[in-house]
């Protein structure tokens, strides 16, 4: 058996959840995982190390017998982008927000005129422009100091929206309160800083038959559901068998109808009513809440109805209440993707928002509702802000 160690500084340095989520992207066999703490003076000779920096994104991976002779060779970058990528990102995130920076430049533009025509009702204002200028001239330069005030205001809001990776939806009481960020579900960083635990639910949607067989035909590993059942595999908690034969047992008093393998070529046979809930917990701080969402046809693609879609939401927004434990809950956009539900993820996101709000009165909890990161350039969390 291999030895990683994992080393990671920037917010919450030493992670260790964080550690085997991003050593998963390298798809290794056998390996057992040690964290590195900075200052560490183990013997690193002949060991691979994974240096992660939060703040900048960057995973590099190096032969640690020359760290600490200050010669690291790094043999692998990965989310370096270039300058050209770097601005069409950039535009795009700026037309996804436009709406919001529009409505922030009317509201402050006419906060300003208001306090200025304020302001005049005491001080005079007529020697600002020059009396024996012809009157269109003095309408043009008017306007032109409108636009322009305008146009400054609408490139701070870009500026803000641009900067903003987080909101604060609403306050539901009790010191508990719901947000819209940008980031990975799966990530203790979803949480705030000043947090005083790591330990979090988090909801994931999976197939209604709970199937725990990540190959990329049945379940893909690109996938939520994939990545989720890959980090419990990872701590060595449990492998496909007995990750499987848990939720079977979690689920044995639930309603189910069986499939047959015609219809269902690989994987379990049972499907659960939509909504069933399966409760894992990792000693890592993290427990799942396995939602069953959709079904397979023949051709193993996932399908399923805008009803049990509804019902699905409504019954794993109950589960998160009733079974928090006073610990904030991950929501990422459940049944994002078209293939799944065909629904674009910001309509999933805008239901998500209408569904807690309206049941705002029975939240007992925090809720982070979490959008990928890479949809920055498409969804706009803003705009959800009254």
């Amino acid at each position: 058996m291999n030895e990683i160690l994992f080393m990671c500084y920037g917010s919450r340095a030493g992670s260790w959840d964080l550690a085997i989520f991003l050593l998963q992207e390298f798809n290794f066999q056998d390996v057992k995982l040690r964290p590195l703490l900075w200052k560490s003076r183990c013997s690193l000779e002949n060991k691979v190390v994974f240096c992660y920096n939060i703040k900048r994104g960057l995973i590099k991976h190096f032969y640690s017998d020359l760290y600490f002779k200050r010669k690291v060779y790094y043999m692998d970058t990965i989310g370096d982008k270039t300058k050209a990528e770097r601005v069409k990102i950039l535009f795009k995130r700026i037309v996804a927000n436009r709406s919001y920076c529009f409505n922030f430049a009317i509201k402050w533009t006419g906060v300003l005129f208001t306090i200025w025509g304020m302001i005049t009702l005491f001080t005079p204002s007529d020697d600002l422009l020059d009396s024996t200028l012809a009157w269109w001239i003095r309408l043009l330069l008017a306007v032109s100091i409108v636009v322009g005030i305008f146009i400054l205001i609408y490139f701070i809001g870009v500026i803000c929206a641009l900067k903003t990776n987080k909101i604060e939806l609403m306050n539901v009481g009790n010191n508990h309160h719901v947000y819209v960020q940008y980031g990975d579900a799966l990530s203790p960083d979803v949480l705030s800083e000043n947090a005083v635990t790591n330990r979090r639910n988090i909801l994931v949607s999976v197939n209604r038959c709970f199937d725990t067989i990540i190959d990329d035909d049945l379940i893909s590993s690109k996938s939520l559901h994939g990545q989720a059942m890959k980090y419990l595999y990872a701590v060595g908690e449990y492998t496909e068998e007995t990750l499987n034969a848990k939720i079977q047992q979690i689920l044995i008093n639930q309603p189910y109808i069986s499939v047959t393998r015609n219809s269902k070529p690989k994987g379990n046979l049972k499907r659960y009513t939509e909504g069933t809930v399966a409760e894992i917990q990792s000693s890592s701080g993290c427990t799942f809440f396995f939602l069953g969402l959709t079904s397979f046809d023949r051709m193993l693609h996932p399908y399923i109805s805008d009803v049990e879609y509804g019902t699905s939401l409504i019954k794993a927004l109950q589960y998160c209440i009733d079974r928090n434990q006073g610990y904030p809950v991950i929501v990422p956009l459940i049944g994002g993707g078209r293939a799944q539900t065909r629904k674009e993820e910001k309509d999933i996101l805008e239901f998500l928002v209408k569904l807690i709000q309206m049941n705002r009165l029975s939240i007992n909890c925090d809720i982070h509702i979490v959008v990928r990161e890479s949809a920055k350039d498409s969804i706009s969390i803003l705009r959800l802000k009254k």
